[in-house]
């Protein structure tokens, strides 16, 4: 998440004075919002950076936030791993916040969350590798009911999840989508929604209603890397590989080129050396190796950063046009 501060003072209205300890935050096109370590949501206008709503409903420390695309819903985690839907409301005189889901089938930590782009439906998943996908239009109905269900069971920690949409043909047999029957990709939700999970080992693709999956690539990797669709051309996916590489891949899982970020990244001669041995593997994969400069080259230093082990040229984040 990046936020660019016009003033001191804004950044100020942000962290507050001190007496509240955030834990975790999200931003949307109207809103910032900063969960605590009471359970306490605290949201703020974007624009201005000024306070504007309080919400208590949740009891305990919030590890995760994210705001629907329609500004109106949050979903949190918190440290025992429950999930929560909320009903913001916010700017609301006749109707305050409320609980519309509270959801417990996670028994490991929750690593990531994910809204439609409906805000309809949340995704998560957590570290022993289970993605749920939880109903919000559905706990409407049925006040507080979970209307949860397990997905996909992955091999390891969920580092990252995506999702896009495709209009498939109905295929021959009941297996996972090729290219040979995806007709069109389209921006609205249709009933075949694409998990993109990665995972601390692979990249899956996971076809909710055909209830199949195919592995990107073949090469496994070991460390928190993450994937994801093209913004606009989901048919792209992209997963971080080790080595400071991009792999470029379709939707049936073949790998069409590898991105090479090693130049701009290594900042000396002795890296690229200690390298060359998981280069040669990774290039038996690809059909096209392609170079590619970084438009913001990590500083010289960064491998002595004490976040460098948790980054690990980690999670792939939808930008620009």
């Amino acid at each position: 998440m990046l936020l660019q501060f016009e003033s001191a003072d804004a950044v100020q209205a942000i962290l507050g004075g001190g007496r509240v300890r955030y834990t975790c935050f999200d931003a949307s096109p109207k809103y910032v919002v900063c969960g605590a370590s009471t359970g306490s949501l605290y949201f703020f206008e974007r624009a201005q950076l000024v306070f504007i709503q309080l919400c208590s409903l949740i009891k305990e420390a919030v590890s995760i936030v994210r705001l629907s695309p329609n500004e109106n819903l949050l979903v949190a985690t918190t440290k025992s791993n429950h999930i929560y839907v909320l009903e913001l409301n916010i700017g609301s005189l006749k109707e305050k916040e409320k609980l519309l889901m509270k959801v417990t089938d996670h028994k490991e930590e929750i690593t990531s969350l994910l809204w439609s782009p409906d805000s309809q439906a949340v995704f998560s998943a957590d570290e022993s590798g289970l993605v749920y996908l939880h109903q919000v239009s559905r706990a409407r109905l049925s006040f507080l009911s979970s209307g949860s269900e397990l997905i996909a069971k992955c091999d390891s920690r969920v580092v990252q999840l995506d999702l896009c949409y495709a209009v498939i043909a109905t295929p021959s047999t009941p297996s996972t989508p090729t290219n040979s029957n995806i007709t069109s990709i389209t921006s609205v939700p249709t009933s075949h929604p694409l998990i993109l999970a990665s995972t601390m080992t692979k990249t899956s693709i996971v076809n909710i209603v055909e209830k199949g999956g195919v592995v990107i690539g073949k090469t496994l990797r070991d460390g928190r890397f993450g994937a994801c669709y093209h913004p606009n051309h989901d048919l792209n996916v992209f997963a971080a590989r080790p080595g400071k590489r991009v792999w470029r891949a379709d939707i049936s899982g073949k790998v069409l080129a590898t991105m090479n970020f090693k130049e701009s990244f290594e900042a000396s001669a002795a890296e690229d050396d200690a390298g060359e041995d998981e280069d040669e593997e990774e290039e038996e994969e690809e059909d096209t190796l392609v170079r590619v400069s970084a438009l913001f080259p990590a500083p010289g230093d960064a491998e002595a950063l004490p976040t460098q082990d948790i980054v690990n040229f980690g999670k792939m984040i939808p930008w620009g046009p």
